[in-house]
């Protein structure tokens, strides 16, 4: 009589998830690569501008576009999808009065502004 039932499940304790050290999806264990980097002209003279002019956002734009480079679509600078004209660029803040802009395309990221707000490209 009891040999075709299922056996009464017994509560266990959950196991830990493993702990991961920068291994990827892919298991090879390296962090993903950096995106390689395309500049607009007018986006270099920007950012040259800001070198020279406001080091302090000249830093900012640099931490923004390594944090780019690792994870296109989430992290600082509130990123987000621009639409209409710019449909299939993203932007992040610099601070409230500029935006750096940019596309992802393949393995590089396009810089298409970084001083002031949105302009058509």
């Amino acid at each position: 009589m009891g040999r075709n039932r299922v056996p009464a499940a017994s509560p266990r304790k959950r196991q830990p998830p493993e702990k991961r050290t920068g291994a990827t999806r892919s298991g090879q264990g390296a962090p993903a690569k950096p995106a390689a980097l395309v500049w607009a002209d007018q986006a270099w003279e920007d950012y040259l501008w800001f070198s020279q002019n406001k080091p302090a956002l000249h830093k900012r734009i640099n931490r923004l576009i390594e944090e780019i480079q690792q994870t296109p679509y989430t992290g600082i600078g509130k990123p987000e999808p621009l639409k209409h004209e710019l449909a299939g660029y993203w932007s992040r803040r610099v601070d409230d009065e500029h935006r750096l802009v940019y596309q992802v395309k393949g393995s590089q990221v396009l810089i298409a502004q970084c001083r002031f707000h949105y302009k058509k490209t």
